[in-house]
């Protein structure tokens, strides 16, 4: 069966350690897209305009999967699908975020809201996405708007889980609220909606079979569309539980992964 949709991750899939593209991935990407008319899209935790950045890097465009499942945009930036966090949901957040002084940022769309420019998150969210944040009253965010996504993050660890004991506390579990840690951060996204169901959304659409779609990922948060695609390629530098949820394994990220699968898979190139 041909490969029609490709659904690749970024952060330690597609780009490399130091966050770039290899040229070799650049070069198959291209050619799956303007040879065979594969849909590449991009599935990541990042918002809009972050991802398209991305596109411009590789030269071509294309559906976008944000907020690691939570948003779906067409090539001309339409929304497809969108599930947004719960008022009731968020409100348990931002109290509790306030309890122990941890600092969240919003989405909404296009944008990323804080209610200060200061702080961790704040720095290093700035230097990632590279354009400000919108300053925002979080009580008045609540009463007016939803959030695609909650982020928070810390220097440790033990912070972060600290603060997603005490969400549970406060009412919270993960049925409600899907989880997604990192090494320095906590992504909260509303309960039930993942990777997986961005590639569900993507298939629905676009009137192409699971079975046609193949999905790249390294990390935990990949797992719930290599379980769903109908060709699923861990990279080698995957975390265990995302290699065992992949049909198949890859090279690295640093060594072109994505390229050497979308050779084999769209090309029927097994070397």
């Amino acid at each position: 069966m041909a490969v029609k949709i490709i659904c690749c991750d970024i952060d330690g899939t597609l780009v490399t350690d130091d966050k770039r593209i290899t040229d070799e991935n650049r070069l198959w990407i291209k050619k799956a897209v303007e040879e065979k008319g594969v849909k590449f899209v991009l599935v990541s935790g990042r918002l809009l305009p972050a991802i398209r950045m991305v596109y411009e890097d590789l030269g071509i465009t294309g559906p976008v999967s944000g907020f690691n499942g939570c948003a779906l945009y067409d090539e001309n930036d339409r929304v497809v699908m969108e599930h947004r966090m719960s008022s009731e949901n968020l409100r348990i957040i931002i109290d509790t975020a306030r309890k122990c002084s941890m600092d969240l940022i919003l989405f909404d769309g296009t944008s990323w809201c804080m209610e200060k420019r200061e702080g961790f998150t704040y720095t290093q969210k700035r230097e990632l996405y590279r354009r400000e944040c919108e300053l925002v009253d979080f009580d008045s965010f609540c009463e007016t708007r939803k959030t695609n996504k909650v982020v928070t993050m810390a220097k440790n660890k033990k912070e972060l889980w600290n603060f997603v004991d005490a969400l549970f506390e406060a009412g919270l579990n993960e049925e409600r609220v899907s989880f997604y840690p990192g090494a320095n951060f906590l992504e909260i996204m509303e309960g039930g909606f993942t990777k997986g169901t961005s590639v569900k959304d993507l298939s629905e659409y676009y009137k192409v079979p699971l079975s046609e779609i193949m999905a790249i990922g390294d990390d935990y948060n990949d797992i719930p569309m290599l379980e769903i695609a109908g060709v699923s390629v861990a990279v080698a530098n995957a975390v265990p539980e995302a290699i065992s949820a992949a049909r198949y394994t890859t090279a690295s990220n640093n060594d072109s992964g994505v390229a050497k699968a979308i050779a084999k898979f769209v090309f029927g190139l097994y070397n």
